[in-house]
């Protein structure tokens, strides 16, 4: 099956050739490469996962969870713009080890 996507003045955006995998599974491409897949994950629900592994969302029908995939696939964003607390966190417990190091380094050498 092959999906046009269009734009508010009917201009094409994306055209997206979506194959059946396996009963409950297809994937999606374009001219740039893997879009992503939708996996039916239980009856009456689809679930849609881009090509970077972002999961959409998911949708009641096939061709709802599809056009997820065909409209949003590449412009979904993978990370949070701000970091998270752990990495925060981690980021500061490293530079902690790091001066402690240097500390012991520096305590060495002057005796």
């Amino acid at each position: 099956m092959t999906t046009l996507v269009l734009d508010d003045r009917d201009r094409a955006i994306r055209t997206a050739v979506w194959n059946r995998v396996t009963d409950d599974l297809w994937a999606a491409s374009d001219a740039e490469g893997f879009l992503g897949t939708v996996e039916l994950v239980a009856p009456g629900r689809y679930a849609a996962i881009d090509g970077r592994r972002v999961r959409l969302g998911s949708a009641a029908t096939l061709r709802a969870a599809q056009e997820l995939i065909t409209v949003h696939g590449r412009d979904a964003v993978a990370f949070p713009a701000a970091p998270s607390r752990l990495t925060a966190a981690t980021a500061w417990i490293a530079g902690l080890a790091a001066v402690g190091a240097l500390a012991m380094l520096i305590l060495d050498v002057t005796r």
